[in-house]
């Protein structure tokens, strides 16, 4: 199976970073899709926005409570 895209030698170079895998203008549309709906998730679960846990600017976490207080914990760990 191919990839939607042909892969660029810069994709090659850095696989997990898709602005270089795929061409700008499909994540310039991705974003302007995806913008809004992060927005309203966001409101609609409480979340709590970069809480700090680290002296670096970047050393931020966000946390989104579930509606069950006895729920599980669900992390999930971005690098990049």
């Amino acid at each position: 199976m191919n990839p939607p895209f042909p892969a660029s030698s810069a994709a090659a170079a850095d696989p997990s970073n898709p602005r270089k895998a795929l061409p700008s203008a499909y994540i310039d549309s991705f974003m302007q899709r995806a913008a809004p709906r992060s927005l309203a998730a966001r409101g609609r679960l409480g979340a709590r926005l970069d809480i700090s846990y680290g002296p670096g600017p970047l050393a931020t976490l966000d946390v989104f409570p579930a509606a069950d207080a006895d729920a599980p914990l669900h992390v999930f760990l971005h690098g990049g």
